[in-house]
């Protein structure tokens, strides 16, 4: 069966490099005021640093400087002057916070104590000058939130962590309410609230480890939380996938249900940032599918549904929600990304992110559905090699992580690096 698909016409043979290395351009963001944007990028010495390019101009200027590992991790701070980036020595994996002002082109290290790292990042356009981040400066073991000031550096502990406290939520006002602890024990998950930055902390809900609790972040009236649980919250029975529920910040009973699907969990949620009410909410069964709901981005929506033919999603948007970036991850091509202005309703592509890829042929990523043995319907995805009959084909069954991750269709470098060289590639979910 190998030698006669070694005799059939494969397509040019695509080189490792195009589909696994740096990209041209990559994880484009709109400034604040919608005027720049900024972008990953190799220097002249082929590391990927941070680019920023007025929009609808050709002349972008490197604004980083990383000489060895790369930048990867970046966001414009709300007040239009900063550029936050992410960087570790080494490999170490201790992450401090940078800032770029680009009015000066001054680069600082705004979280400058050795062995420490950064994480837990929250920005709010509504306190543009002050980020909250957390620190292990106290224990090395344990993460205090800490507000830091953009314009002096002036680092003050916000909120200090108990020690099993692993993410935070942040209300409306830039308070930290919400705190996620692990229970270390029985692995279960526990959320716990106050009703200011200076009231006691109370327990509201606990997750058991085989069930699902996300949070997103408070109502603007700081009364509930936005919540992914597959728990019962006192209305309605507990669900198999995922709902989008309100949680009461008063005693974590469920106020009301925004979104469920029966089909699979809740993927993603953009909420409108002057009102934190939900616009979208985002399934993906066997392919990625929005619900709109909000009458306001409805229009919206419509337009980039016409024009993006992909897995697409909203990576940016300007502080008056007028300039959109959006990024198509269609699944035979180089990842595409368009800038969107919401008057006109219209999209230009601002760049692909491997164009060098347009010139060979990429093929198509099957979904389908299988049942197991237990008669349990299972998404499976299949890319096959173009040029050969797929018949009796050398098959890789490419394994995800677990035992929450899962596959999804669209681009996919590995599937269309086998594909390219004759193999069948599955992926089951």
């Amino acid at each position: 069966t190998f030698s006669r698909i070694a005799k059939m016409p494969l397509p040019e043979l695509i080189p490792q490099s195009k589909l696994f290395g740096n990209p041209d351009k990559a994880e484009p963001k709109i400034s604040p005021d919608g005027k720049r944007y900024a972008y990953l990028a190799s220097s002249d010495k082929g590391v990927l640093n941070v680019f920023v390019q007025a929009v609808g101009g050709d002349a972008p200027k490197q604004v980083t400087n990383d000489t060895h590992r790369g930048v990867r991790m970046y966001e414009w701070a709300k007040n239009n002057r900063h550029l936050l980036y992410m960087q570790d020595q080494d490999g170490d994996e201790n992450f401090h916070i940078y800032a770029v002002d680009l009015e000066t082109e001054v680069v600082r290290d705004m979280t400058p104590f050795q062995g420490i790292r950064a994480q837990n990042l929250f920005l709010n356009k509504r306190f543009p000058d002050r980020i909250l981040v957390g620190l292990n400066v106290r224990d090395r073991s344990v993460f205090d939130m800490h507000s830091l000031d953009l314009i002096t550096g002036a680092i003050v502990e916000d909120t200090r962590n108990p020690g099993d406290v692993s993410s935070w939520v942040v209300d409306f006002n830039m308070v930290i309410r919400g705190a996620v602890a692990m229970v270390q024990s029985d692995g279960s998950k526990v959320l716990r609230v106050r009703d200011s930055e200076d009231a006691e902390w109370r327990e509201i809900g606990n997750w058991p480890s085989e069930e699902t609790g996300n949070f997103h972040k408070f109502t603007a009236d700081g009364s509930g939380i936005y919540a992914d649980s597959s728990m019962a919250h006192g209305k309605g029975p507990a669900s198999d996938t995922t709902r989008l529920v309100i949680l009461s910040a008063k005693d974590g009973s469920e106020v009301s249900m925004v979104h469920h699907d029966e089909r699979c969990d809740i993927d993603d949620v953009i909420f409108g940032e002057d009102d934190a009410e939900v616009e979208a909410v985002l399934v993906d069964y066997q392919k990625p599918e929005w619900a709109v709901k909000h009458d306001r981005v409805k229009e919206d929506f419509a337009a980039l549904s016409a024009v993006c033919k992909g897995n697409w999603d909203i990576v940016s948007r300007d502080r008056d929600d007028q300039t959109w970036i959006v990024n198509d991850l269609v699944d035979n091509g180089s990842p595409r990304f368009y800038l969107y202005t919401r008057a006109s309703k219209k999209a230009v592509l601002l760049f692909l992110a491997r164009p060098e890829l347009e010139k060979f042929e990429l093929v198509n990523m099957q979904a389908h559905l299988i049942e197991a043995s237990d008669g349990e319907k299972l998404v499976a995805y299949v890319t096959l090699p173009s040029g050969v009959e797929a018949k009796n084909l050398p098959t890789v069954l490419l394994v995800h992580g677990g035992p929450w991750a899962r596959d999804h269709w669209g681009w996919n470098p590995q599937a269309q690096w086998l594909a390219n060289r004759g193999d069948a590639c599955v992926q089951v979910n």
